[in-house]
């Protein structure tokens, strides 16, 4: 998945929710060509766990290139001009801060913090089998 965000990277995408709708079309396209999967499995299923899994793996790509602050080959000069301006915003440095700030913070005491889960109707979940090969994993 990584490989396809990659061979695009855009200057508007300096996060997921950033990338726009076209883009992300784009990349489904992209991915669907390398990756297949059950054809009893409806495609619009498939979809909802692709933009989940690939939000999740753009965040990391970007966060990576945050970190490392050294433009890789595949990211155009435009592109990584507007990911370094966006960094350097206020914006982004005031949110960086508050959640930076929300992570140390936990009410109750250690080991409080947040925990987020997903309930999938029983009809809907694959077998353990299927789905360690639809993750690919």
């Amino acid at each position: 998945m990584t490989k396809v965000f990659k061979r695009w990277m855009i200057p508007e995408g300096y996060c997921w929710k950033s990338v726009p709708p076209h883009q992300k079309d784009q990349y489904w396209r992209q991915w669907k060509i390398f990756f297949r999967w059950d054809d009893a499995l409806p495609e619009d299923l498939v979809r909802a766990a692709y933009d989940r899994l690939a939000g999740t793996r753009y965040t990391a790509l970007m966060h990576k290139l945050k970190k490392n602050r050294a433009q890789p080959v595949y990211v155009t000069d435009e592109a990584w001009r507007r990911y370094l301006q966006y960094w350097e915003s206020e914006d982004f440095q005031a949110r960086s801060r508050q959640a930076t700030e929300n992570r140390n913070t936990e009410v109750e005491g250690p080991g409080t913090g947040p925990r987020s889960t997903v309930v999938v109707p029983c009809h809907l979940r694959l077998p353990k089998k299927d789905w360690l090969v639809f993750f690919n994993i």
